[in-house]
């Protein structure tokens, strides 16, 4: 941006200049920044009258007496003050929702989303916005909402500013140009936009078509992480978030100002830019950050540290140590980790879990989770690595898989790319008479008929005595509780013997299974 541009008559920012874009270092700091010599007052925040004949504007983006290290506001100076405006009318929504999301149950079900196509008709930002999920309530300032964007047209007359949240934007295709009134940020793919919640802005689109992921923050605004024991150095450092320095529009035409307020759309119209700030000072300021310049710590011993210790930004709840955010990467690194399994664990967590790729490939999901995609795992839904991930992972870590496949599936369900040992059998029946014979133990996890069959070919083996085997049955979340059910019907009627029920260990989690079977398989491994 130039510095030395006239207040009036001039419109100073370009969108082709976008290497000329200058930054001002530092999170949460008090920044000071003016686009023309002496716009900035001298020893007072509110002058009779201001530079240049500006108007002086507070925003507060946290309540007056907010405590200190807390508090967050930006005095602006600019051309018109941002009250002159038509009164604003309700617009469509599109498909923007807010908390509550009463629209649908929600599910306890994995869930994933292919990426989001890039439209086809001219699509700016705000109408290329789609809502995927969310929690808490607008109204009362708790949770969040995930939503994924993709547009293929720049902003020109229409503005925007969100007053129901903060904004964490993350461009996966394309990069995106924030002109917001305190300057302009640009975010490419692998960095982060951060937009305080009111802050007026548009969307250019440098690149053209541009996708990616936003998380809306409803409740306390994101903040770097406490280090703990990590001391005072690790994570992401403050000086690589970069602040806006003051760039302004002075130009009267038509436009239209589009609010976000309490989970609706509403739109004014206005005679000028509201992006018309000449000079401003304060910590309340947009900012990015390049995920790149984060520390990524880790284990050099053994087991996987909590992902909470990739937290780049975090919004804390009223529960102490509880985030109503946590905004956490998994950027390239090394994992050194001595015998232990490399992708992230099988888990159930308390947190929702929503994720997007920006690029490269997820370290749980070797197909099918590609950039663009998302996932949600509620609360206590059970996630963790595809079969293909796992049997990688093992093979790489010395264990022998062991694969037995019938000819006729050898093309419908093809064997995975590993190291793994895999035999092909002309039928069913040979593939299950070599699964009886050569299996130490055999567990069954949540599945369809093939499952069931099988469930019903090892239960049939040994109530006949045919087999002898550890037979553990992994009920997750009370999958099989209807199974069961029907069992103790069928015992009870007297179609099999009472004893049945002791041929199979009912367990809660693979966790669970794992533990049983080491305590059942130990005489063998001693033998």
């Amino acid at each position: 941006m130039d510095a030395n541009v006239k207040a009036k008559g001039k419109d100073t920012h370009k969108p082709e200049q976008t290497s000329a874009l200058q930054y001002q270092s530092g999170f949460g700091n008090q920044f000071a920044s003016e686009a023309v010599a002496g716009a900035l007052p001298v020893g007072r925040n509110s002058p009779q009258k201001p530079p240049h004949g500006l108007f002086a504007e507070l925003i507060s983006g946290t309540a007056f007496t907010a405590p200190r290290h807390e508090n967050r506001r930006t005095w602006t100076y600019r051309i018109k003050p941002s009250v002159v405006h038509r009164p604003y009318q309700r617009i469509d929504n599109g498909l923007i929702r807010s908390a509550p999301f009463d629209d649908v149950e929600a599910t306890p079900s994995q869930l994933r989303w292919s990426p989001l196509p890039i439209p086809q008709a001219p699509t700016d930002f705000v109408a290329g916005i789609v809502t995927l999920g969310g929690n808490g309530n607008v109204a009362t300032q708790t949770g969040m909402a995930a939503h994924i964007y993709a547009a293929n047209a720049s902003m020109t007359d229409r503005y925007v500013y969100d007053a129901d949240g903060e904004l964490l934007i993350l461009p996966q295709q394309g990069r995106a140009r924030f002109v917001t009134e305190l300057g302009v940020v640009e975010a490419a793919p692998g960095e982060l936009a951060l937009l305080p919640r009111g802050l007026r802005f548009k969307v250019e689109l440098p690149d053209g078509p541009s996708r990616g992921y936003i998380c809306e923050n409803y409740g306390t605004a994101l903040r770097l992480p406490e280090l703990g024991p990590l001391g005072s150095n690790g994570l992401a450092n403050p000086r690589d978030f970069l602040a806006p320095v003051a760039a302004f529009e002075d130009k009267e035409a038509p436009c239209t100002l589009v609010a976000k307020f309490q989970g609706n759309l509403w739109a004014a119209e206005m005679q000028h830019s509201p992006l018309n700030v000449v000079a401003w000072h304060g910590n309340f300021a947009p900012c990015k950050y390049d995920l790149a310049r984060f520390m990524a710590i880790g284990t050099v011993s053994f087991d996987h540290p909590d992902p909470s210790i990739y937290s780049v930004l975090t919004a804390p709840s009223d529960t102490p140590g509880t985030a109503n955010i946590d905004f956490v990467i998994f950027p390239p690194r090394w994992l050194v980790g001595e015998d232990t399994f490399r992708p992230p664990w099988y888990h159930r967590n308390i947190m929702s879990e929503f994720m997007g790729l920006v690029r490269g490939v997820y370290d749980a999901k070797a197909e099918g989770f590609v950039p663009g995609g998302a996932s949600l795992h509620n609360t206590f839904a059970a996630h963790g690595p595809d079969a293909e991930t796992f049997a990688r992972a093992a093979t790489a870590g010395g264990a022998n898989v062991k694969g037995i496949l019938p000819e006729f599936l050898k093309h419908l369900e093809p064997p995975l790319p590993t190291k793994e040992k895999v035999v092909i059998t002309p039928d069913l029946q040979t593939r299950k008479a070599m699964m009886l014979s050569q299996s130490d133990a055999f567990v069954v996890l949540p599945g369809g008929l093939g499952t069931l069959d099988e469930y019903f070919e090892v239960l049939t083996s040994k109530q006949l005595k045919v087999l002898g085997k550890p037979f553990v049955v992994v009920n997750i979340e009370g999958y099989f509780d209807p199974l069961l059910a029907l069992l103790r019907q069928i015992t009870s009627h007297g179609f099999a013997r009472p004893d049945i029920h002791d041929l199979q260990h009912i367990v809660p989690s693979a966790d669970a299974a794992i533990e049983t079977l080491n305590r059942l398989l130990q005489p063998q491994l001693q033998s």
